[in-house]
C-alpha cells in the first residue's frame, strides 16, 4: 500500500492543497486549480472560500483543520502544530485522540526557523481565539515548542519528533531544557 493510499481524504486534500500554495502564492489561485482536478470535496472548498471572504486565519497547510465536534473558529480548544509536513505522521496521533475525545482542535504548519512571524501572530494571538492548550510538535533542533512557549500564556506540550540522526533524543533534549519561565510539557 502506498502513502497516499494509506491517508485519509482529508488528510490528501491537505497535502494536494499544500502544494498547490506552493505553485499558487494566492489561495483564490490554488482553490481553482484544485476544483480543476474534481478531486475536491465541494463543501470544503465553499468553507475555504467562506473563511477568505469572512478573512478568518487559514492553515498554513491550506485548509482549516479538522475541528473535532465543533462548528466554529470558536469552537476550537487546541492548537496542533508542527515544524513542517513531515511531522505530521507524529502529530496526526494526537489529532486521532482529540477526534475520539470529541474534542475541538486546528492544525497549523508553523517552523520557528522558516516562518518566524508566523509563530509570533501564531502565540500572540492563542489565548484570544480561545485555545486552551498547544501541542507543539518539531524535531531536529525543536525550537518550536520553546518558542511557542516564549509567546504565549497557553500552555504548550512539547513532541519530539524522531529524527535520523539521533533518533529523536536531540529532539527531546532540546524541548526538555527550557529556561526558567518558559515551561514546556514534553512527551516521550
Amino acid at each position: 500500500m502506498t502513502k497516499a493510499e494509506e491517508m485519509k481524504p482529508e488528510e490528501v486534500l491537505r497535502v494536494e492543497l499544500q502544494v498547490f500554495r506552493r505553485e499558487h502564492r494566492d489561495l483564490d489561485d490554488a482553490i481553482a486549480a484544485l476544483e480543476q482536478t474534481g478531486r475536491a470535496d465541494q463543501l470544503q472548498l465553499r468553507r475555504l472560500k467562506k473563511q477568505i471572504r469572512q478573512g478568518k486565519t487559514v492553515l498554513a497547510t491550506g485548509r482549516s483543520g479538522n475541528r473535532g465536534q465543533g462548528d466554529s473558529m470558536s469552537d476550537v480548544k487546541v492548537g496542533i502544530i508542527m515544524g513542517s509536513q513531515s511531522d505530521w505522521p507524529t502529530m496526526k496521533e494526537a489529532a486521532n485522540i482529540l477526534d475520539e475525545l470529541g474534542v475541538a482542535y486546528e492544525t497549523r504548519i508553523v517552523s520557528a526557523h522558516r516562518t518566524p512571524d508566523r509563530l509570533w501572530d501564531y502565540g500572540k494571538t492563542a489565548a484570544d481565539r480561545g485555545l486552551h492548550v498547544i501541542i507543539a510538535g518539531a524535531g531536529g533542533a525543536a525550537h518550536l515548542p520553546g518558542m511557542m512557549a516564549s509567546k504565549t500564556r497557553v500552555p504548550v506540550v512539547g513532541v519530539p519528533v524522531q529524527t535520523r540522526a539521533l533518533s529523536g533524543v536531540d529532539s527531546l533534549y532540546s524541548i526538555v531544557q527550557m529556561p526558567k519561565g518558559f515551561p514546556v510539557a514534553t512527551m516521550a
